[in-house]
């Protein structure tokens, strides 16, 4: 199955910088949540002081959307949602490359 190969990539590229990856199949929504302190830190920062941290709002957006378009065209299908979670706050979901909520910035 092509998701769980999806699943392993997502770990591999998150694992050591973000946290852990899961994928719930029935929502189609594979979720990054954030278990790195340097990475908690930077979006505390980011969420707290945006006008400074455009560049990063930007890369991380970017990233996020790049990834998700990626997992489409994997999948060969769209409607997979790739989510950003830092505890149980949201903070970035996108679905089929366009971001559909945003919570970088309060």
């Amino acid at each position: 199955m092509r998701e769980k190969g999806i699943l392993k990539e997502l770990r591999n590229t998150y694992r050591d910088d973000i946290g852990t990856v899961t994928f719930d199949a029935a929502n189609k929504t594979y979720v990054v949540q954030v278990k790195k302190h340097d990475y908690h830190q930077a979006l505390k920062i980011v969420r707290k002081h945006p006008k400074q941290n455009k560049k990063a709002l930007k890369t991380i957006r970017a990233s996020f959307t790049d990834a998700s378009k990626a997992i489409d065209k994997a999948l060969k299908q769209k409607g997979y949602r790739l989510v950003l979670k830092d505890g149980n706050r949201v903070v970035l979901a996108v679905r089929d490359g366009v971001i559909v909520r945003d919570g970088l910035v309060k």
